[in-house]
């Protein structure tokens, strides 16, 4: 059996290190709002926006394994 994570991403960079990687996934991007909050640093933002798509996405799929990442520049 091959086990396979989801990612909560659309983001073609993060698919392509996964394939670099050989981990088996699909994509299932989280649809929340990515604003930041006042006086929020660029840490707490990517920490807050990464559990939140996790969240949003685990919600739907209950018992898959759910993949989550954000950036900023």
């Amino acid at each position: 059996m091959t086990k396979s994570v989801v990612l909560a991403s659309a983001s073609p960079r993060r698919t392509a290190l996964l394939k670099q990687m050989n981990i088996a996934h699909t994509i299932q991007p989280a649809d929340i709002d990515e604003s930041p909050r006042l006086n929020e640093t660029p840490l707490s933002l990517v920490s807050r926006l990464a559990a939140e798509k996790g969240q949003a996405v685990k919600a739907k799929l209950a018992s898959k394994q759910t993949l989550t990442d954000d950036t900023v520049i």
